[in-house]
């Protein structure tokens, strides 16, 4: 299942450093929880701690905290949050 946002970001070694959406899923193929965060289309996605642990997050607000911080230290800048489109 996806999220309803999209992250908006930058990365210097991404697209020229041009901004790029990145998606959410929630949900894993076999219907676990997950927390996978990527741009498919680019062809790369990351897994949170409880992603990788397959916990589900208890609020939107800690998970969306939990992406940005995973996003920042891995050298993303977070431009915002837009509902998908």
């Amino acid at each position: 299942m996806h999220y309803i946002k999209e992250l908006i970001v930058t990365h210097p070694s991404v697209d020229n450093g041009r901004r790029f959406s990145m998606d959410i899923s929630t949900t894993g193929i076999d219907g676990e929880p997950d927390c996978q965060v990527g741009n498919f289309a680019k062809n790369f996605f990351f897994r949170t701690p409880y992603g990788v642990n397959r916990k589900m997050y208890k609020s939107e607000k800690n998970m969306e905290k939990a992406i940005e911080k995973m996003l920042k230290h891995n050298g993303f800048t977070i431009i915002g949050w837009e509902l998908e489109k």
